[in-house]
């Protein structure tokens, strides 16, 4: 194994006994692109572990801080200024407006969490889709009508459940869309190598529309086992 990805992760970890949890996170990605390049799959199989730990970590900081659903009036230049938290975008908001700013926050190393919604802020239903990558869309009831538009500070108010409950269930729910879609793509195989290759790279694109699924990053490191087991 190459030292220089041991090295990488030997700094992952230190970053997450740290509780640098952005840090860590790149650094678990760094080593896993390597590994990828290399195939070196048991390897690939490991870092996924850590990873899906340090963006359960950064996704739980995030859901501490202010949680905002719905941008209607809202500036893109005011909800940069987010400090820790998380935001639900609507129209008239667009998704390219959604990548820049979760683009910027990662940039400026910000435990914001963004989520897209190709509605309006006063719609019955919302329909939570990718902003970039894959196109993947879950359809849900809208959050309760005094969480909407607004900035709200923990505690977050809301009974049964929270605001910051409704936008972690919200991501669950386009994630679990993103694993049913792959499903049905293409299903698990223990005998048909190519389409456990297909699975494989399926996921991973799928890792980078939702990137806090833990089912995702489950499955993916089932299909990657896969491989192991096919002898790639």
């Amino acid at each position: 194994m190459p030292a220089s990805l041991d090295d990488t992760m030997q700094r992952a970890s230190v970053a997450l006994a740290k509780l640098d949890y952005l840090a860590s996170e790149s650094l678990c990605l760094e080593a896993l692109t390597a590994a990828r390049e290399q195939q070196d799959w048991a390897r690939y199989q490991r870092i996924l572990l850590p990873l899906q730990e340090v963006r359960r970590q950064r996704r739980m900081t995030a859901a501490e801080g202010v949680v905002r659903l719905g941008t209607s009036g809202a500036t893109l230049c005011g909800l940069a200024a987010m400090r820790v938290g998380c935001l639900l975008v609507t129209r008239p908001m667009t998704p390219g407006e959604s990548a820049q700013l979760l683009q910027s926050f990662r940039d400026d190393k910000r435990y914001v969490e963004v989520l897209f919604a190709d509605n309006p802020s006063d719609a019955a239903r919302w329909s939570i889709r990718s902003f970039q990558g894959l196109s993947i869309e879950v359809t849900i009831n809208a959050p309760p009508g005094e969480w909407v538009d607004r900035d709200m500070t923990p505690p977050h108010i809301g009974s049964p459940g929270s605001a910051a409950d409704f936008f972690i269930d919200a991501t669950e729910a386009i994630g679990d869309a993103a694993l049913a879609w792959v499903d049905r793509q293409c299903p698990p195989t223990e005998r048909d190598t190519a389409q456990a290759v297909m699975r494989v790279e399926l996921l991973e694109s799928c890792l980078d529309v939702v990137a806090d699924h833990e089912l995702l990053h489950q499955a993916l490191a089932s299909a990657v086992k896969g491989l192991r087991l096919m002898g790639r």
